[in-house]
């Protein structure tokens, strides 16, 4: 008794038509009626009645059929439940973000990168980095990866990968003679600046700051730190001042405002930091690709 001879009579004895059976299985109806005939000499017995041009099951027929049927959906299920067992032990690696649009055009690129494996399950946890804590939750291993400016973790000894390199934008109202500038110079910023850091003072920023206090003069210099990027646009939408953030905080698909890169020669980094041991992991040398890849994909998108 083989596997087709069982798909035949099951099919047979659900349609009780040997063309109909045929159609369903792809094959040609003598092939049915051969494979019918087959499993009645092997098991001994006969399944199948003709009567008046009609199908029927015989009394030991009806039997077969209800036991192959009741056999063959516990093979479905058990098929289906090794199948969803497979799923959920996929190992899954968390990744923390902070909303940049940068981060919501990469992240799905990068999702489908490491899915294509079939081995690691990505968990995104959206982070507030103007709550404390957040380094606590990489040393606990609660988020495998932090993807942030690099002066953010090391200040604090941390292992990072750079993903990319960039320096800081300005923000500015549509109707600002800023717009005129590629790159907007120091000397040019005589407003109020609203000038994003973490929660967690970065280095970056703090030698920008001096940097703009050495070229700006006080009387016409007013700075007010602001702990989220979305803010940044509110406030210069809003009120008369620009604001100064890292260029990949750049929003493409904001077209209320400008971006203006800032004439400044300083760069920082942006990537991923972790703990030490995640160096060893299975799965590190898949994320530290697969996440560089991702990037320079959005980026070929903005040359384009």
């Amino acid at each position: 008794m083989n596997s087709t001879q069982i798909k035949c009579f099951l099919s047979l004895g659900k349609t009780l038509n040997f063309t109909q059976t045929a159609q369903d299985l792809y094959l040609a109806q003598p092939t049915v009626s051969k494979n019918i005939h087959n499993l009645e000499k092997e098991i001994g017995v006969t399944l199948i009645s003709h009567k008046h041009r009609q199908i029927q099951l015989t009394k030991e027929g009806q039997y077969f059929y209800q036991i192959l049927l009741r056999l063959s959906t516990e093979m479905e299920n058990t098929i289906k439940k090794m199948q969803d067992s497979k799923i959920t032990t996929l190992h899954t690696i968390s990744i923390g973000y902070s909303g940049l649009p940068f981060e919501k055009q990469f992240l799905p690129i990068f999702i489908q990168l490491m899915q294509q494996k079939d081995k690691w399950n990505i968990e995104l946890k959206a982070v507030s980095l103007s709550q404390p804590g957040i380094l606590d939750k990489i040393a606990k291993h609660e988020i495998d990866f932090m993807i942030y400016q690099s002066d953010f973790f090391a200040q604090n000894s941390l292992p990072y990968s750079p993903m990319i390199e960039a320096g800081f934008s300005v923000i500015i109202r549509r109707d600002s003679p800023l717009k005129k500038y590629a790159q907007v110079p120091i000397s040019a910023l005589n407003k109020k600046i609203f000038l994003w850091d973490g929660n967690t003072p970065l280095s970056s920023v703090a030698k920008l700051k001096r940097a703009l206090k050495e070229e700006i003069s006080d009387n016409a210099l007013e700075i007010q730190i602001i702990h989220k990027v979305s803010l940044a646009t509110m406030l210069v939408q809003a009120k008369d001042g620009i604001a100064i953030v890292p260029s990949f905080a750049y929003d493409y698909n904001n077209q209320d405002v400008f971006y203006r890169y800032l004439d400044w020669d300083y760069t920082t980094k942006y990537g991923l930091g972790y703990v030490k041991e995640k160096e060893n992991a299975p799965y590190f040398k898949d994320v530290i690709t697969n996440m560089h890849k991702a990037i320079n994909l959005v980026k070929e998108k903005w040359n384009k």
